[in-house]
């Protein structure tokens, strides 16, 4: 080849992702130069682990000191995937535009291929079942959740839902307290105008702040912080706004919410194509102000029968059954038993 194009994400304790292990492996063992080889990286990661984009870095790394050429920097986005990706796509397709992609050589290119959509189908769908599995008396507490939709879901076993929960109204209530902010006044958030407390149930991400955002707090309110993955009440009440610092700051600093995923525990050959069933454990976190649930399984644990949800599927195509004959060892020290039901039935 003689233009390549990374997008590789990081997982676990900077490793690539299952898919991409062997390629990563083949850069690390090659020995002669590439020639003529263009190449540009995009990294996703997490800021909220320390080794954010470190495959990212990695491939980026090996293929310039095997002779390749840089055409951009190395992108690295956080969970906020676009504000980093959209930028480094238009200055890809600019550099680009600088390069003859049939022969490596510089060149004006007057057309550039547009990409494709790959919008996610977000499902409309409605409780039917949510039972605790535990018996009286248990210390923890697991539910069985069945969501059915009017159309059919696209998944197979191994896959997972995705959901976006929403902050609770005893959260939100606290917070506008603390900002001394009324339900209903106008909020600008990613060049939107949202009512505060909308703002706060459905959009921003309120618990378990990573360090980039109480370090953007401390700077607002002039103070070293030294904590992490903490919540936003628990923020502003150790460390209050200056009086003479609008409340409506704080919305600058604050991250989207991003999707909750739960593997599916039903399988479309046993259940039907328009039914996912779930297996969530209920979380309890021990906070500085008390007790909460975790967001997305108190979310869904509070699920009466007959109330709407949406959803999308994620596909985990390295997450399969082996072939019939192949004998089966189910572990699920991460997972849990949900995506093995899944296989079983």
């Amino acid at each position: 080849e003689k233009n390549l194009i990374v997008i590789i994400a990081t997982h676990g304790d900077g490793d690539p992702p299952a898919s991409a292990k062997n390629f990563v492996e083949s850069l690390k063992n090659r020995t002669p130069h590439f020639e003529n080889l263009n190449f540009a990286v995009l990294g996703l990661g997490d800021t909220s682990y320390p080794l954010f984009c470190k495959t990212g870095e990695d491939v980026d790394s090996l293929l310039n000191n095997l002779g390749g050429n840089r055409i951009i920097p190395l992108g690295k986005c956080d969970l906020d995937i676009d504000t980093v990706a959209i930028p480094w796509f238009q200055s890809l397709v600019t550099s680009f535009g600088q390069v003859s992609i049939s022969n490596g050589q510089t060149q004006n290119v007057q057309s550039v291929a547009k990409p494709t959509s790959n919008k996610r189908i977000v499902y409309q769908g409605k409780v039917s079942a949510n039972i605790v599995l535990n018996d009286i008396g248990a210390s923890k507490s697991t539910r069985h959740i069945e969501i059915i939709t009017p159309q059919a879901i696209e998944y197979e076993p191994g896959d997972s839902a995705g959901f976006f929960p929403k902050n609770t109204t005893q959260d939100v209530n606290q917070i506008l307290s603390l900002l001394k902010l009324g339900k209903e006044d106008r909020i600008v958030f990613a060049n939107e105008t949202w009512m505060a407390e909308d703002l706060l149930k459905n959009k921003v991400s309120i618990r378990n702040l990573p360090a980039r955002v109480i370090q953007k707090y401390g700077d607002l309110v002039g103070k070293t912080i030294d904590l992490k993955n903490v919540d936003l009440d628990v923020l502003l009440t150790d460390y209050p706004l200056n009086q003479n610092t609008p409340s409506e700051k704080v919305f600058e600093i604050l991250e989207q919410m991003v999707p909750r995923y739960y593997s599916i525990a039903s399988s479309p050959k046993s259940h039907g194509e328009n039914e996912i069933h779930l297996t969530v454990a209920e979380v309890d976190i021990e906070t500085k102000l008390g007790k909460k649930e975790g967001l997305c399984s108190g979310y869904l644990s509070a699920f009466d029968e007959g109330e709407a949800v949406s959803f999308y599927i994620q596909k985990n195509p390295n997450f399969r059954l082996p072939p019939p004959d192949a004998h089966l060892i189910m572990i699920g020290p991460g997972t849990g038993i949900a995506p093995f039901r899944s296989f079983l039935w």
